[in-house]
């Protein structure tokens, strides 16, 4: 080996890559592929190119820092630039505090490896072409064979056109910060069974807009046991790119995925059940939270816009139960909550969705689900019931929402399930409250019967304060209807209460005709408030 080289050595040609600087004093220099067995700092002294070792730098001791000095390893697509892997004997003694900085690296399987190794830092390197940027950990299935690299941080680094750009797999308290990933095929970072681990502050982008995962959670090497817990993925900018959390059924709790702008792409949490996750306080353009197979799931205080092209739901939970959607605010969606499949027991609160074609909806087998203190502004729909043929027993709450300027305030196209609405503040929709005609209950269902609506404000309708187009009758007693001497008549002809007989001749907003009946209502509206529940106009004041 040569003792020491000076001078000023032009850089390679990686992506991202600056200008070589002059030798750091008192190094031992490398220029050729090599083996480190002895502590201490090493630095390149000039490009070199491997066409011939699987591994051009394999480092095989602690407290070693290798300086790139800014120069290239350039390899054939095979192999591993610099590699500290201490797995050649079974439970081998981990090495420990091994840095690699100011390396560019172009054209290898792996860029730089870490396995068996404790304390280690890639910084401010350049990788690219490659199959995996920097690799922390191994799945190494081999009993008896420590392949975690625990304590490990990546800063810094360009990472481009690779498959993966950091995989951190069966190791925990990882560091993945400050980084830039770009034209990756597979996943941005990768933390496979990995815990008490953080990704914060990455620029990672997908310049071909295809939308794949730039950040992953999840469990698929978990063969001596360990799961994904504990992590935060937190003021990440992704373009084109998922946040992904996958714990494939393991007891995985404590992710929060907060503080991250996402454009063009999604956080979807799937196959997490037991442990809390918390998406919060993210703004998302674009974009949409899905909630799949997954119980005990917090999405808070997030922001998501659609200036362009929106996605179907802005927020979307299937086959979810005990999860909480709160304090969330969605602008310009088709959907922008929508519950689907069997989504059960689920709080959905204090949301605030406008400008959408329906704000929140609730399909499939949706039931025992609360939806309460939304503020629900100029969509199309402000909430949509739709549940037919559901096999779950259980009964859908509607209660204290301000819904205000929609064409329909309550759209309920089919259930046969309760529905519960109550305490609401419905004002200035084209109806307040519209029940369809067309298939609205499973053969053993009731219609209309089904649906209670008390204690409500229903005022200001363009057309309808409650059209019911089933032939059951609707049971709306207990209702402000924005006058003192109760609802009136859409029609010349004033129909009467379908129980009581009392006309509907008030003044408040209208309820719809019988047509099976001539001169009776379909709404059952006698009695009613000659003035506004305390509860309803909290829920107004609230969301003003």
């Amino acid at each position: 080996m040569v003792l020491a080289i000076t001078g000023v050595i032009v850089a390679g040609t990686v992506a991202g890559a600056v200008t070589a600087t002059a030798q750091e004093p008192g190094t031992q220099p490398i220029t050729d592929c090599t083996t480190i067995t002895s502590p201490g700092v090493y630095t390149l002294g000039k490009d070199i190119t491997n066409t011939t070792a699987d591994t051009c730098i394999q480092i095989e001791t602690s407290d070693v820092v290798l300086n790139g000095g800014n120069h290239t390893l350039i390899g054939d697509g095979d192999g591993i630039a610099v590699d500290a892997t201490a797995t050649e004997e079974r439970a081998q003694d981990a090495y420990e505090n091994v840095t690699v900085r100011s390396l560019n690296a172009e054209s290898w399987e792996t860029g730089i490896s870490f396995v068996n190794t404790r304390n280690a830092t890639a910084t401010n390197v350049a990788i690219a072409d490659s199959v995996v940027g920097v690799q922390i950990g191994s799945a190494e299935s081999r009993l008896g064979y420590v392949t975690a690299a625990h304590r490990s941080t990546v800063s810094n680094a360009t990472l481009s056109n690779v498959d993966s750009g950091v995989l951190v797999v069966k190791s925990n308290n990882a560091t993945v910060v400050d980084n830039t990933l770009t034209d990756y095929s597979d996943t941005g970072v990768h933390f496979n069974v990995a815990s008490n681990s953080s990704v914060h502050g990455n620029e990672i982008t997908d310049p071909n807009g295809s939308a794949g995962t730039a950040i992953s959670l999840s469990v698929t090497a978990q063969e001596y046991g360990g799961g994904v817990d504990n992590n935060v993925v937190a003021s990440n900018r992704i373009v084109n790119g998922t946040i992904s959390v996958n714990p494939d059924q393991s007891q995985s709790t404590g992710n929060r995925i907060i503080r991250n702008e996402i454009t063009n792409g999604s956080i979807a949490v799937s196959w997490s059940r037991g442990g809390h996750t918390l998406v919060a306080d993210n703004r998302l353009t674009n974009s949409d939270v899905s909630v799949e197979v997954s119980t005990n799931v917090t999405v808070e205080d997030n922001v998501l816009t659609n200036p362009n092209e929106a996605p179907e739901e802005s927020i979307y939970l299937s086959d979810a139960g005990l999860n909480t959607v709160q304090d969330n605010t969605v602008i310009g969606a088709q959907t922008g909550i929508l519950l689907d499949a069997v989504a059960q027991e689920n709080a959905i609160v204090d949301n605030k969705v406008i400008n959408s074609e329906s704000g929140i909806e609730l399909d499939g087998d949706s039931v025992n689900n609360t939806v309460a203190e939304n503020t629900l502004i100029n969509n199309g729909n402000g909430i949509v019931v739709s549940l037919v043929n559901t096999f779950s027993e259980g009964t859908n709450d509607v209660r204290k929402n301000n819904i205000v300027n929609n064409e329909n305030g309550l759209l309920v196209k089919a259930t046969d399930r309760p529905l519960i609405v109550e305490s609401n503040s419905l004002r200035a929709n084209t109806n307040g409250i519209l029940i369809q005609k067309t298939i609205t209950c499973s053969p053993d269902a009731e219609g209309a019967e089904l649906v209670s609506v008390h204690g409500n404000v229903i005022a200001g309708s363009g057309a309808y304060g409650v059209l019911n187009e089933n032939q059951d009758i609707l049971n709306a007693t207990g209702n402000f209807w924005g006058a003192r001497d109760g609802p009136s008549s859409a029609d010349d002809e004033i129909p009467g209460d379908p129980v009581t007989g009392t006309l509907a001749n008030g003044s408040g907003t209208a309820v719809s005709e019988d047509s099976g009946h001539a001169g009776q209502s379909n709404v059952q509206f006698d009695s009613w408030l000659q003035q506004p529940p305390e509860d309803a106009e909290r829920s107004n004041e609230t969301a003003s």
